[in-house]
């Protein structure tokens, strides 16, 4: 059984970007505003957990993006992902998608697969999705099980930092800010 998250998971948006996007570590639309203490940004990719002297496997938070295409909606999109990831990964345990709350949000779902690759033990992704139109982030935490609980804080503190900057079709910046209440 994957560990379940808190069903109250909540987010809250905010339009107002005070800086420019120069002054964070950005992937895409995603601005990075925050970077817990033993944690790095890698270009391109997310953050990941350093372990200097550790031989388990670092954490890691990817940041992804994609545009809803023929599917009607996030929950049909996450669907066709989750098929995909079970022929990937074989037979993963999956959970979701769990609907949360995320403030201006057309659509928010949390997703949650475990798997077991014999090299590193049992691994969960919490992969949290979020639709604004026809853009959907992907916020995807993975690390192993056993050191779920002692990276849930960073990730956390992690998420209420982030930010989405969406041009809007006026040519005007719409700034997003994702706070986790």
């Amino acid at each position: 059984m994957i560990q379940s998250w808190p069903h109250s998971l909540q987010f809250d948006l905010w339009c107002n970007l005070t800086r420019t996007p120069e002054q964070f570590e950005t992937v895409g639309h995603w601005c990075v505003r925050v970077l817990p203490k033993g944690w790095s940004h890698v270009a391109g990719f997310g953050i990941r957990q350093n372990t200097l002297g550790s031989q388990r496997t670092p954490a890691n938070v990817s940041l992804r993006e994609d545009t809803l295409g023929g599917e009607d909606n996030l929950s049909a999109y996450i669907q066709a992902q989750a098929k995909m990831i079970g022929r990937y990964l074989g037979s993963p345990e999956m959970a979701g998608p769990q609907s949360i709350s995320f403030k201006k949000a057309d659509e928010a779902f949390l997703f949650l697969v475990r798997h077991a690759p014999v090299e590193t033990g049992p691994i969960l992704h919490a992969q949290t999705y979020v639709r604004f139109g026809n853009w959907i982030g992907i916020v995807t935490l993975t690390t192993s099980d056993s050191a779920l609980d002692t990276v849930r804080p960073d990730y956390d503190a992690f998420l209420q930092g982030l930010k989405v900057a969406l041009e809007e079709q006026s040519g005007s910046m719409e700034d997003i800010v994702k706070g986790h209440v």
